[in-house]
């Protein structure tokens, strides 16, 4: 652990900035001649930068991301001093330790896609091919991130997970989170994010042109991110429990969804398999075990309920058994 000391005695201009920053506790000191208490985190920043956090009494545990403000990375989750993976990942649902697009998977019943996007853009130097240039700015509300697309001689745009990832962010309602690494085990909170705009770009590599993903996202006004809401939106199966707690302006934005998807009646039955229990040749090409097959027996007569439960895949993704088949199908 480093520990580093500072004066600010001498230095009129941090005087004059913690002044303004504790303004109330320094007008009732002078006021009332008392002790007061007003809690700050002093965080270095490097290059001999300090920045303040006011934190709340009685707040020791709270896991609340705040924009503009350093949590540490040390990319192990379990760690206690872990507050980015550590704060995020669940048992199931969870981000690696790589990549600038990660995805959350739901846990809800029924559900196996994403519940919600992390984005990290890096300014720290690295070891990792980078050739995409994003455009982030504090002072707007706009930013303009690329997709993870390389050039690569056996692979196109969609093969690469994280493009994959946005397509799926721009058909769902998913929130998502941008950080900024600027140094070494540590990540800023740049703000929660809508899709505004998600298109094909060339861009440069190596060398080559290669098509990408583009995307455009606006900063939503909220200021904070609880992760015990990030966490229940993405467990909760009653929409109340999912939205308790949560940003207000980004859930402004969406539509409120109705409790309880997989609602069984007399003519239809929906359900989720175990993809280990699907046979080889009906599972999706990148399906390697670990994900659930979609299983829907009835009519197909209410389309849009029939293709909300498929989450919109494309067709090809999708397939049909006739009596035969699906007595096989279930026998597997």
């Amino acid at each position: 652990m480093r520990r580093y000391q500072f004066s600010w005695k001498s230095d009129p201009q941090t005087q004059s900035k913690i002044k303004e920053y504790l303004a109330g506790s320094y007008s009732q000191l002078l006021d009332n001649n008392e002790a007061t208490v007003d809690p700050v985190v002093f965080r270095y920043c490097g290059n001999r930068k300090f920045k303040l956090e006011r934190k709340d009494l009685g707040d020791n545990n709270s896991q609340v991301f705040k924009i503009g403000i350093e949590y540490r990375g040390t990319g192990k989750p379990t760690s206690s001093e872990d507050e980015f993976m550590g704060w995020i990942n669940l048992e199931g649902s969870g981000i690696r330790n790589a990549g600038g697009i990660r995805g959350l998977k739901s846990l809800r019943t029924g559900h196996s896609g994403l519940d919600a996007l992390i984005l990290v853009t890096s300014h720290k130097p690295g070891n990792l091919h980078n050739p995409w240039d994003d455009k982030i700015d504090s002072r707007d509300s706009t930013m303009f991130y690329w997709g993870d697309a390389k050039q690569h001689s056996g692979k196109s745009m969609m093969d690469f997970q994280g493009n994959r990832y946005l397509k799926e962010a721009e058909e769902s309602q998913i929130p998502i989170l941008h950080f900024v690494r600027n140094r070494q085990s540590y990540v800023e909170f740049s703000g929660i994010y809508v899709m505004q705009k998600l298109e094909t770009k060339q861009m440069t590599d190596q060398g080559m042109t290669i098509d990408n993903l583009f995307v455009t996202l606006e900063r939503t006004q909220d200021r904070t991110v609880n992760c015990e809401w990030l966490r229940d939106w993405r467990t909760k199966n009653d929409w109340a429990e999912r939205i308790k707690n949560g940003p207000t302006d980004w859930l402004s934005r969406i539509k409120p969804q109705k409790t309880g998807s997989n609602i069984q009646s007399k003519d239809h039955i929906v359900a989720n398999i175990p993809s280990s229990f699907v046979q080889r040749k009906i599972k999706l090409a990148n399906d390697r075990g670990n994900g659930e097959a979609k299983l829907y027996i009835g009519p197909v007569k209410n389309k849009e309920g029939y293709e909300r439960f498929f989450c919109n895949w494309h067709p090809m993704n999708t397939y049909e058994l006739d009596q035969v088949e699906l007595l096989l199908y279930l026998q597997t």
